[in-house]
């Protein structure tokens, strides 16, 4: 599932937190759409609600490891 299909529905209090698991950073958001602009085709990995915030988990990019 994409984020923007998650949030497409999202009928919460508009506290969402968008955590990257490639640079281990959360991108905090008030706004459905501005968190589907700026990350709505990627993929979600999990999604958990802590509190009164929606936790997204996304990776963005993927590291290889080199032997």
């Amino acid at each position: 599932m994409q984020v923007k299909d998650l949030l497409k529905n999202f009928n919460g209090t508009n506290h969402i937190k968008i955590f990257d698991k490639s640079n281990f950073k959360t991108y905090r958001y008030n706004s459905v759409e501005n968190a589907i602009n700026d990350y709505g085709y990627f993929t979600v990995k999990s999604w958990t609600i802590e509190g009164t915030v929606l936790v997204i988990t996304i990776q963005t990019q993927w590291n290889m490891i080199q032997q």
